[in-house]
């Protein structure tokens, strides 16, 4: 009796139109997806072992983002100018 051919969920060759929150700019995507912008990150440092605290600097003025290191946006805080 033949096998059955396995089936993959991997599209190989097929860019993924959907954005990658993972590696060092992942952060920086989940937070401009998040908040609709294109901001450059100004400062980048891990909370404990299952968060980031990201610095984005907008047109608008900066932003704190707490980011999950599963790409969930936590919270997004206008920061005060000086």
């Amino acid at each position: 009796m033949p096998m059955p051919a396995a089936r993959s969920s991997c599209r190989a060759g097929k860019p993924s139109s959907s954005p990658s929150y993972t590696g060092p700019q992942g952060a920086l995507v989940a937070c401009n997806a998040r908040n609709g912008g294109n901001g450059r990150l100004v400062t980048q440092l891990p909370v404990g072992e299952r968060y980031t605290e990201v610095i984005v600097d907008y047109d608008d003025g900066r932003q704190l983002c707490m980011v999950g290191n599963d790409g969930t946006v936590l919270s997004i805080t206008p920061m005060r100018r000086r």
